[in-house]
């Protein structure tokens, strides 16, 4: 299995990219995780970044107004029971991924699907790269098409200068002045969060 480190990261956005496009998707991942293992870089015995869960949205770019959505929740294999600390952060349980939870390949199939043909697929960092090394963990193929992802950080970091720079997704609605809605990490609500200070920046003409 290849280190998780040793994965290509997530091009930069250009902005020029975004503009030129009609329909973009901007998505965030949830993965497991245990008090401190976000210092230890998930070093800690059986520590995993586990993909539990995937939200996205579709945004037209006129206005970043949403237009669809996606939420599916992934069974995780290497820890099957959530961490106490993961279940506090994320509001996602137990009873839920045995409700809800799908195959990773499942998972994957569903993000491709909602993706279609869309080019440019968006997220505040490296979650292609946390969805690409679970593939890989089980020995499967991550039929995502990587040439269409974008990390949007880099632009954000500049867009928003003076902000905390380790802004989260979920709190880049506030750091533009929007009302935090939904709760954070969990990945619909903060790829929508993402989406409202889009927007917020389009009406600034920071966008």
């Amino acid at each position: 299995m290849t280190a998780f480190d040793n994965l290509p990261e997530t091009p930069a956005l250009d902005p020029a990219d975004l503009k030129a496009a009609d329909t973009i998707i901007v998505f965030d991942t949830e993965y497991t995780a245990w008090d401190g293992s976000l210092a230890r870089g998930w070093s800690g015995p059986g520590e995993f970044r586990e993909i539990v869960q995937i939200g996205a949205v579709r945004l037209d770019t006129a206005t970043f107004e949403e237009s669809g959505a996606l939420d599916v929740i992934v069974r995780p294999v290497m820890n099957p029971a959530l961490s106490d600390y993961f279940k506090d952060l994320t509001g996602l349980t137990d009873d839920r991924i045995r409700a809800e939870g799908v195959t990773l390949a499942e998972g994957v199939d569903r993000f491709r699907e909602f993706i279609g043909v869309t080019q440019l697929v968006l997220a505040n960092g490296n979650d292609l790269r946390v969805i690409d090394w679970n593939c890989r963990y089980l020995e499967m193929a991550c039929t995502l098409p990587p040439e269409r992802f974008r990390n949007i950080r880099p632009m954000l970091q500049d867009l928003l200068a003076g902000a905390d720079p380790d802004f989260s997704s979920h709190t880049l609605a506030e750091a533009v002045g929007e009302p935090v809605t939904g709760r954070a990490h969990d990945g619909l609500a903060d790829a929508r969060s993402i989406a409202a200070a889009f927007r917020v920046l389009r009406r600034n003409g920071r966008l």
